[in-house]
């Protein structure tokens, strides 16, 4: 017999706070995973880590609504990103670029427009809100994006650090400051490029699982981007 959830909603402060059972009912979550996600939320990027107790009511603990829903969009796009690299062409061009979501979703790699769709209907907050429509292919306007709205979201997505200019990819480091682990993740982007012949779609991934770190996939991520930028310093110099 399939367990009976008991979905309950408050208001606490004029914010809307569910219990567990209602995360359980709209997430299809079990209860050792729930409590996990509470229990571990130190570890998760602070911007969108799963919400404190709001309020225990007759019992029952209430956890802010909005909150919950930006920490699940966060988890459920960190589960995607190690199968959905962002395309680096994201960061070719003015920040005032607009983007329709045909275009954000092809360069996020996501497998239809529904994906941000479903963002911005149901996870309000995380994904950059559109500044205005555009025709779309069937005659239909769809929603449009900055550029740089867009990037900032990828920046906060993967760890990396907001505000590293205007029009440009995040500015990197040097390597003095790298990690021994950071210079060698990059080290071997490198390689990894030099004999495919170039980036390509999924390689962060690859590199993650033939180093046996398919936890750090973000950080494998952030390694072939920088690879790619000092590839493409490199030859602008060149040429």
């Amino acid at each position: 017999m399939a367990e009976q959830l008991n979905p309950k909603t408050q208001v606490v402060d004029g914010r809307t706070c569910v219990n567990r059972d209602w995360i359980r009912q709209k997430t299809r979550a079990k209860l050792s995973t729930a409590k996990r996600w509470y229990a571990k939320r130190a570890e998760q990027p602070e911007e969108s880590r799963h919400p404190e107790k709001a309020a225990k009511i007759d019992g029952v603990d209430y956890y802010d609504l909005e909150h919950f829903m930006r920490f699940f969009a966060a988890h459920e796009e960190r589960k995607m990103s190690t199968v959905s690299p962002t395309d680096p062409e994201l960061y070719i061009g003015s920040p005032d670029d607009r983007i329709d979501i045909h275009e954000a979703t092809r360069l996020f790699n996501y497998a239809r427009t529904t994906t941000i769709y479903k963002y911005l209907a149901d996870f309000p907050g995380y994904f950059p809100d559109p500044v205005g429509t555009t025709q779309g292919p069937s005659g239909r306007p769809i929603p449009t994006f900055l550029r740089r709205d867009l990037q900032d979201f990828d920046r906060k997505r993967t760890g990396e650090p907001l505000g590293a200019g205007v029009g440009r990819q995040p500015k990197p480091r040097g390597s003095a400051q790298r990690s021994p682990k950071e210079r060698f993740r990059i080290a071997e982007a490198h390689k990894q490029m030099e004999r495919t012949g170039g980036w390509y779609h999924g390689i962060a991934a690859e590199l993650a699982r033939s180093h046996n770190e398919v936890k750090s996939v973000d950080s494998w991520r952030a390694a072939v981007r920088q690879a790619r930028m000092e590839r493409d310093s490199q030859d602008r110099q060149a040429g």
